[in-house]
């Protein structure tokens, strides 16, 4: 057994050890949902980076396969499989994808076809040239999708110029492609609160059926590495330019999810899950022997206010296997993994939410009344100094209701917070107290408080 086996994640897409970060490439085959994401074998970075693989038939529960794609010695991904994601089109799924070479300034795309239902794929090819040093410092991540007039790509850039971009590039055929100027670009700088980077990686694209685009960057820099994620929303004509000034916003208020990928197409419409971030020291996730996660799966759709908005499916429901009794809004007993809803009234002063995991260790949300701010504090929340500390903070709802609905996702070490105008905050947290936890809403006439076991 692992040390601290409380902190493990038990529903959320990992293995059962080694390093995972980016979800790449979610998809349909055959009515099956199918994700892949990047995965090392350790956590020390000694071995190169692969593309794993699952599947579900209902987004809640997964299966695990053999990698799907391994770099070929001697071809154009010798030294990683990185970000990027796949197309099915007439019974063929493709998967574009960053390739990587230590002697190679950039990570190029490439483009691979399975003739299994994207079990496994064949060999790599280019399909764009490399950008020139002199021009571009950063360049990576392809990501494909449909326009009414065939295909268009983009790929993340940081150029020797000061900007982060998405390069696009057209296609007939997803076979042969052509440059075709940029989606979107600007020199780094500072928009409502968001540092937006000198590079942008895992560019991922949405356009909805009433013709706005959605465009999910990964904001980067060559000295802070990640950033934030930001979305940049406005119409669009032709579904791969904006049709006016795009709208900026953060994609998640918290400080560990990163590197998003998306699915433009379900039965439920855009989804989009993102790489789930440590909170700690490094040296913590080597000694354990595993690291990072992949989200739950958020439905998006552009909000009125043109920014991201993230619902959880309704299928997640299929992993509750029970309720957990809260009385006057106090629940003790608790597992490591549950899920939680809380409504607060309107009125005025703030509600506060505390995860006790033992004396001198717990977790505290604070939402103000009438505004829905909310406030995550984990400066408590483990002995263990290497955990992180820092906090994070959901702004005030902007469509003017004066009372909120949170839901919560507990999975041994993280927590996903979705409040019910699409805000969302991701957060990691360590306790060395293992269950049973306690749960405390401090509440006023009107609030409301519902717990499961998953």
């Amino acid at each position: 057994m692992r040390n601290n086996e409380h902190l493990f994640p038990k529903f959320h897409v990992r293995p059962p050890r080694g390093f995972v970060n980016d979800p790449n490439g979610p998809c349909m085959i055959d009515g099956v949902f199918h994700l892949y994401f990047q995965y090392r074998h350790a956590t020390d970075a000694s071995t190169p980076v692969v593309w794993g693989h699952v599947s579900s038939p209902d987004l809640a529960k997964w299966t695990a396969y053999r990698s799907a794609i391994t770099p070929v010695p001697g071809g154009p991904d010798t030294d990683g499989i990185y970000s990027g994601n796949t197309v099915v089109d007439n019974g063929v799924v493709r998967a574009f994808y960053s390739g990587k070479l230590l002697d190679h300034p950039h990570q190029q795309p490439l483009l691979a076809r399975s003739d299994d239902k994207g079990a496994s794929f064949g060999l790599p090819r280019h399909i764009v040239p490399a950008p020139s040093v002199a021009e571009v410092h950063t360049y990576r991540d392809p990501y494909v999708w449909q326009t009414p007039g065939g295909w268009a790509m983009v790929v993340g850039a940081g150029t020797t110029a000061g900007h982060a971009e998405a390069w696009l590039y057209t296609s007939p055929d997803l076979e042969h492609w052509t440059p075709s100027g940029t989606l979107a670009g600007m020199a780094r700088q500072r928009v409502n609160g968001l540092d937006t980077g000198e590079m942008w990686e895992c560019p991922q694209v949405v356009v909805e059926p009433g013709g706005t685009l959605i465009l999910i960057v990964s904001a980067w820099s060559r000295t802070g590495r990640h950033h934030q994620l930001m979305s940049l929303v406005a119409p669009t004509n032709d579904g791969m330019h904006f049709a006016a000034e795009p709208a900026i916003a953060p994609y998640d208020h918290g400080p560990n999810l990163y590197a998003v990928s998306t699915m433009n197409e379900s039965p439920i419409g855009p989804l989009a899950w993102g790489w789930v971030k440590e909170g700690r020291d490094a040296a913590w996730c080597i000694e354990d022997d595993w690291s990072g996660m992949l989200s739950l799966p958020r439905r998006i759709r552009s909000g009125r206010s043109s920014r991201v908005e993230s619902t959880p499916p309704d299928s997640l429901k299929a992993l509750r296997t029970g309720t957990i009794a809260a009385t006057s809004g106090k629940a003790t007993g608790l597992p490591a993994q549950f899920e939680f809803e809380f409504s607060i009234a309107p009125g005025e002063g703030e509600a506060r939410f505390e995860l006790a995991f033992s004396a001198d260790e717990r977790l505290l949300l604070v939402v103000e009344r009438g505004t829905g701010k909310a406030t995550l504090d984990r400066s408590r929340a483990s002995r263990d100094p290497r955990a992180h500390t820092a906090g994070c903070e959901m702004p005030a709802r902007d469509d003017g209701e004066a009372s909120s609905r949170f839901r919560g996702f507990i999975d041994g070490s993280v927590l996903e917070l979705f409040r019910d105008d699409g805000a969302v905050a991701t957060l990691r947290f360590y306790p060395l107290s293992p269950p049973p936890w306690t749960l405390e809403l401090a509440a006023a006439a009107g609030d409301t408080l519902e717990l499961w076991a998953l």
